[in-house]
This record gives C-alpha cells, structure tokens and sequence, in this order.
C-alpha cells in the first residue's frame, strides 16, 4: 500500500492537514492524517467506560479480565 502520510500535534494544523489531504485525494494520492492532539479525556467522555464490566452471566465468565490486560 502506497500513501501519503500527514502528522498532526496540535489543533491548529487539522484544518491544514485536512486541506492537504484533499488535495493529494484530487491528484490520486491516498492520505493518512495523523492526530495527536491531545491525551485528555474531555466531556462528555465516561470515565466509568474505562471500566471493565462486572460479568454475571456463567456463559460470559470466560470474558473476566483486568484492567491492566486493556489499559496499561
């Protein structure tokens, strides 16, 4: 697969990334943009989502795991 890569680091350069990306799409290019903006979890995100859910079903008692598995 060739592409072209574009890398974000902060909020002000999506709307030049995205005119880029549209752009190259226009002479034949697939893109990929890159965002990594910001590592915060901003309302309204569910920091309870982050949880893994308690399983009370014995079909699902395989599924058990910890957090850590997922989340780091």
């Amino acid at each position: 697969m060739q592409c072209e890569g574009i890398v974000v680091s902060h909020v002000d350069q999506v709307g030049d990334a995205l005119k880029e990306a549209l752009k190259m799409q226009m002479e034949g290019k697939t893109c990929v943009i890159e965002m990594m903006c910001t590592k915060e979890l901003d309302d309204p995100f569910r920091r309870d989502a982050m949880i893994l859910p308690k399983r009370t079903l014995e079909k699902n008692k395989n599924y058990e795991g910890k957090n850590e598995d997922i989340f780091g």
